[in-house]
């Protein structure tokens, strides 16, 4: 029994050196990739350039990428901002130019916090991207108002409890695992045993 001809044509092509066209065409699509690459590289570069030349105290948050790369609907996304490379440069930067990156821990609700009032606002889904603080009313960009809530507890936890290990440059770990110790700059700070008692503490001071 003969195969049908399309299916004779995809037999044979596997057999078959790749032709010239084929090639040309793979050597166009390799380029592209390339010249993509290279602008996300120029990119991060100027963009962490300009942060670790613009501010003294640099706050992030610290994101599990990895882990976050393992939803497949959203790994595509995260891979092309590279947010796990923007990092690493902030954290080479920060050291060399004297500067200090604070790493806020990641399950710091940033999302479900109201960053005007540090009330808890709720989980949302991620196609929800402004919402409104159901105690001060204030209408939120999610994206800024997760930025706000990360500064706010970033240079807390530097005017609180930074000077105390006299920091002067490199990165603080702002996580709620043990003391660990650290080599030149670069120190774990403790968390309090919650974050609502950090919110209290922000208030009365």
């Amino acid at each position: 029994m003969r195969l049908p001809t399309h299916l004779e044509n995809m037999v044979e092509s596997k057999h078959t050196p790749k032709s010239k066209r084929y090639l040309k065409q793979q050597l166009k699509v390799a380029r592209i990739h390339e010249k993509i690459a290279n602008s996300r590289s120029d990119y991060i570069h100027k963009i962490t350039n300009e942060i670790t030349n613009q501010y003294d105290v640099i706050c992030i948050e610290d994101l599990n990428v990895k882990g976050m790369i393992k939803n497949h609907k959203l790994s595509k996304h995260i891979a092309d901002v590279a947010w796990g490379e923007l990092r690493r440069q902030l954290e080479y930067k920060s050291e060399r130019k004297g500067k200090i990156l604070i790493k806020v821990d990641r399950w710091l609700p940033s999302s479900q916090t109201c960053s005007s009032c540090l009330s808890p606002t709720g989980k949302k889904p991620l196609n929800i991207r402004k919402f409104t603080c159901p105690v001060c009313g204030t209408v939120h960009d999610r994206d800024n108002n997760a930025a706000k809530v990360i500064e706010y507890y970033g240079l807390l936890i530097f005017f609180t409890l930074g000077y105390e290990h006299n920091l002067s440059a490199g990165t603080v770990d702002y996580t709620r695992g043990g003391p660990s110790g650290g080599d030149g700059d670069s120190i774990t700070i403790v968390a309090p045993s919650s974050y609502g008692s950090v919110k209290r503490e922000a208030f009365t001071s």
